[in-house]
């Protein structure tokens, strides 16, 4: 019997030690195909979602871009450089009131603004109404940067906290020429989570898995689920 017991203890053991060891790596050998995998598809999704903020983006440029050739603005500093201030104003406060009927009509559009390369205000549109405050911008950074931008050109900002409601906004600003000079900056800020959470929604990542958008601060600019648009997880480990 001892005999046997002995063979048992010789033979079985390193079979189950084998076994053991088999056991684990399998185990990590799948959860390492797991992971690869993850990062394929987080990769993957991070590059269509990349692609899809581009276009949306692009939405925005067209929006600007339509503002530069509105003729009112032209008339405005047609007005302006002929002295007839009147006629002028009466022309900026009708593209004013045009803008404003568009911003209310779409919400995602925080503020429409329009002023003078020195940053005094001309036209400033926020939430859908207009704004007779008009705060010095000139030394911030997106007037900054978008003063050195050529005809076509356009600059998006870093995300900010809107103005009233403090949700996370980015913006984007292009120059306004005449004959090749710069004469104003118009600028289109927009709430992040309003315009780009239409993205999220027609995306997944498994059953527990959740996509957002962090700014360079680690705060959530974009989440699929509202409440959690505004904190910083910035102290988390990646």
């Amino acid at each position: 019997m001892k005999l046997i017991y002995k063979q048992i203890f010789f033979v079985l053991i390193p079979v189950i030690l084998f076994l053991g060891l088999l056991g684990m790596a399998l185990y990590y050998n799948s959860t390492s195909i797991l992971r690869r995998e993850m990062d394929s598809r987080i990769a993957t999704t991070s590059e269509h979602i990349r692609e899809l903020i581009i276009q949306e983006i692009g939405q925005i440029k067209k929006e600007i871009a339509n503002i530069l050739s509105n003729d009112l603005l032209n008339d405005y500093f047609m007005y302006l450089k002929v002295g007839k201030l009147d006629i002028a104003e009466d022309v900026r406060a009708r593209l004013e009131e045009s803008l404003g009927r568009y911003a209310a009509n779409n919400t995602e559009l925080k503020i429409i603004e329009i002023l003078e390369v020195n940053g005094t205000g001309i036209i400033n549109i926020i939430n859908g109404r207009s704004s007779f405050k008009y705060t010095d911008l000139s030394d911030t950074v997106w007037v900054k940067e978008t003063l050195r931008l050529k005809e076509g050109e356009y600059y998006i900002s870093d995300s900010f906290s809107l103005e009233k409601n403090n949700a996370p906004g980015i913006s984007v600003s292009a120059l306004y020429y005449i004959n090749h000079q710069p004469q104003v900056i118009i600028r289109i800020a927009i709430s992040t989570q309003e315009y780009f959470g239409k993205i999220l929604k027609n995306l997944a990542m498994g059953e527990r898995g959740d996509i957002y958008l962090v700014d360079k601060n680690g705060t959530i600019i974009v989440h699929t689920n509202q409440s959690m648009v505004g904190q910083n997880i910035g102290h988390l480990p990646s």
